[in-house]
C-alpha cells in the first residue's frame, strides 16, 4: 500500500544519505508513492524538484541521472500534499504563494496556507507569519501580532525568529524597546545564525544591551564573515582602519573592505575607492580610486553618487540636476 511505498523511498533516501546511494531510487519511489496520493511522498517529491541534482561523479552512483529543478513541479506536489493536510508541505505551499516560486503570487492565499501550517504546530509557520505581520504581506501590518508570532517561535529555538524578535525589541517595533533582551535573543541564536552574530557584534561594539567589548565584537564580525554575511567584512575592515578591537592595520582594513565590495556591498566599494584616493594601505591610485567611486554610485551608495556628480556635473544634468 501506499505507507509501505512511503517507507521504502524513506529507506532508499536514508542509504542514499549514508551510502550515497543514487538518489533518482529515492526519488523513483516518492513518486510511486506520491502519484498513488501519499501525501508524505507528495511534499518529499516536492523537495526534490525545489532543489534539484546534478548527475553525480561517485563511483557508487555511476549513470545517475540529474533531476533539473522545477519550482512550478514542486508547487504542484507541495499543493497536493497541503491540501491532504500535511503541515510541511502546507507551510511550503505558502511560502510558493508568497514569493511567487513556480506559481502566481498570492499573498493572501499564501497567508491562509501559513495559518493552516502553524495550527499543526510548524513553528516556522509561525515564524513567517511573524514576518508577513511585520511587513503586511497577505495581512495587515500588525507590529504587535509580528513580535508576539516572533516570541512564540523563538522559544520553540526557531533561530530566524530569535533574530527577528530581537531586531524589533532592539528598535522599539511592535513591543516596548528593550536592548538588553534583544542582545539576550541575539545570543542564542550567535553559534547558528551569521546576521546574529553580526547584529550581537555591533551591539557589543556600541554597548547598546550589554557592556561595550569590542574585542569579541571582532570576533563575532569574523565568525559572520566566515558564514559568508555581507556586512561583516565592511565592519572589520573599520575596526581595522581605527584600531577597533584589534591593532590598527590600514592595509588588513583594505583587504576586508575589499572583500565586502566584492560581495556588492556599496559602502565597502567607497571605502575601497577612498582608500586608494589617500593611499591608506596601498599605494594612491586615483584610476582605480574613480573606478571604484563610479561602481559604488551605482551600488546605491548616495555619497558615492554626489561624489561623481561633482566631478561630472554632466551627469548631473543628464539625470535631471540642475
Amino acid at each position: 500500500g501506499e505507507e509501505m511505498l512511503a517507507e521504502q523511498a524513506h529507506q532508499e533516501f536514508q542509504l542514499w544519505a549514508k551510502h550515497r546511494c543514487r538518489k533518482e531510487r529515492a526519488a523513483f519511489w516518492f513518486r510511486k508513492c506520491a502519484e498513488k496520493g501519499h501525501s508524505g511522498g507528495q511534499y518529499e517529491l516536492g523537495l526534490y524538484y525545489r532543489a534539484g541534482y546534478e548527475a553525480s561523479a561517485h563511483p557508487l552512483e555511476t549513470g545517475s541521472m540529474p533531476l533539473p529543478r522545477r519550482d512550478d513541479l514542486a508547487a504542484d506536489w507541495f499543493d497536493s500534499a497541503a491540501k491532504q493536510a500535511h503541515p510541511q508541505a502546507q507551510l511550503e505551499y505558502a511560502i510558493c504563494l508568497l514569493s511567487g516560486s513556480g506559481v502566481d503570487k498570492d499573498e493572501a492565499k499564501g497567508f491562509q496556507w501559513l495559518q493552516k501550517s502553524a495550527q499543526e504546530g510548524v513553528m516556522v509557520a509561525v515564524f513567517q507569519m511573524g514576518v508577513c505581520y511585520e511587513q503586511g504581506r497577505g495581512t495587515l501590518t500588525d507590529p504587535p501580532q509580528a513580535v508576539s508570532h516572533f516570541r512564540e517561535a523563538a522559544t520553540h529555538l526557531v533561530v530566524d525568529a530569535m533574530v527577528a524578535l530581537a531586531r524589533c525589541l532592539e528598535r522599539g517595533f511592535g513591543a516596548p524597546k528593550d536592548e538588553r533582551e534583544a542582545v539576550a535573543w541575539y545570543r542564542k541564536a550567535s553559534d547558528r545564525n551569521p546576521s546574529a552574530m553580526y547584529l550581537l557584534g555591533r551591539a557589543l561594539q556600541e554597548g547598546r544591551g550589554a557592556e561595550r567589548d569590542e574585542i569579541r565584537a571582532v570576533e563575532l564580525y569574523l565568525a559572520a564573515a566566515h558564514h559568508h554575511h555581507d556586512l561583516a567584512p565592511l565592519q572589520i575592515g573599520v575596526s581595522y582602519q581605527h584600531g577597533i578591537g584589534v591593532p590598527r592595520d590600514e592595509a588588513e582594513a583594505l583587504r576586508w573592505f575589499m572583500r565586502g565590495a566584492e560581495r556588492g556591498n556599496a559602502d565597502a566599494m567607497l571605502h575601497v575607492a577612498l582608500s586608494f584616493s589617500t593611499g591608506l594601505g596601498t599605494t594612491e591610485d586615483l584610476e582605480r580610486y574613480r573606478w571604484w567611486l563610479g561602481r559604488a554610485a551605482e551600488a546605491g551608495n548616495e555619497k558615492a553618487a554626489k561624489m561623481v556628480a561633482l566631478q561630472h556635473p554632466a551627469r548631473l544634468k543628464g539625470r535631471g540636476g540642475v
